[in-house]
């Protein structure tokens, strides 16, 4: 069993502007795609990039630039890469998420009632408590769904990593677990074929 290594450099996947640079590239397309398929559990094509950038309320307010957005076959999916974990964070992005519907719904046109939205916030620094992957839904105390077409999936990126070394060799383990190793660690893993893309 292989213990997992300190991270000896910070050119690391989970650095926010290398992973916006490799994921919302042309070149990284099929590396999303990849990432996509392995958390949602199913095939993903993308469709397009769109604008990351969110609708302002009033003329002072700053600029919101979410990490990624894109349109697959069914789902508008809006990313998040955070490298920490707060309950200010869920809720900076549950607001971003508010904003990327928002901005799918041009003012005075109906509202797309089935088109169906993802949030996936890839987070290092969540506890052994959660989940490599915990899917969050709008319901009641009975579990009924209030909307039934959005949802939030929550991604800890340092227990893929743990599992990773543990021995659980499962895609969607080894791609999740990639954002969160540093360079000289993808370099070790090239053998095990970690950021290998499969179609």
């Amino acid at each position: 069993m292989n213990k997992a290594p300190e991270n000896k450099t910070n050119l690391k996947i989970k650095s926010d502007s290398i992973f916006k640079a490799i994921f919302g590239s042309k070149t990284g397309k099929p590396l999303l795609e990849t990432l996509l398929r392995d958390i949602l559990k199913k095939e993903v094509e993308i469709i397009e990039y769109k604008n990351r950038e969110l609708p302002k309320i009033s003329a002072t307010e700053k600029t919101k630039i979410i990490d990624l957005l894109v349109r697959i076959k069914e789902e508008v999916v809006h990313i998040e890469l955070n490298s920490s974990y707060s309950r200010i964070i869920r809720f900076r992005n549950f607001v971003y998420f508010a904003g990327v519907i928002l901005l799918d719904h041009e003012i005075g046109r109906k509202y797309k009632a089935e088109q169906k939205y993802i949030s996936i916030n890839l987070t290092a620094k969540m506890g052994k408590k959660h989940e490599v992957i915990e899917i969050y839904k709008l319901q009641n105390d009975k579990q009924e769904e209030y909307i039934d077409n959005i949802k939030v999936y929550e991604v800890n990126i340092d227990k893929a990593k743990e599992e990773w070394y543990k021995g659980d060799k499962r895609k969607e383990i080894r791609h999740i677990a990639a954002i969160g190793m540093s360079e000289e660690e993808l370099e070790r893993n090239k053998e095990e074929h970690l950021v290998k893309v499969n179609k």
